[in-house]
């Protein structure tokens, strides 16, 4: 799976496709749960984005913040471990991008996508 370098050149096919076999890629191995407790995270960041109509220095050091959170659950549970890296790879491509603010919009669609994807591919309940 290739993710890109910049999050921000990625058009909606794209995003679909990555999201569609990530979330099939997680789906045998990581739990629901686990998968949300990391969207949670990611839906507070896009709430603050919407609200604030802006992207804030808060909202930036949330997302480099979810790295080490991602590391943490990749080191606890190895079956975790493939999405953290993963996931850490995504949040360097927003990190570095020029456009940060379409970057930071796409990787919020990509990680819905892969919630709704892990779920429709059986994610595991337990």
């Amino acid at each position: 799976m290739d993710i890109p370098k910049d999050l921000a050149e990625l058009e909606p096919e794209v995003i679909d496709r990555l999201a569609h076999d990530m979330g099939r890629k997680y789906a045998g191995s990581v739990k629901t749960a686990q998968v949300r407790n990391v969207f949670a995270h990611i839906n507070r960041m896009r709430t603050r984005l919407r609200r604030n109509r802006s992207v804030s220095p808060e909202i930036k050091r949330d997302l480099v913040m979810l790295k080490p959170r991602l590391a943490y659950a990749g080191g606890r549970q190895e079956k975790v471990l493939p999405m953290s890296k993963d996931l850490m790879q995504v949040v360097d491509a927003v990190l570095k991008s020029q456009n940060f603010e379409k970057a930071l919009r796409n990787f919020f669609d990509l990680v819905e996508g892969i919630v709704a994807y892990h779920k429709f591919y059986g994610g595991k309940d337990n």
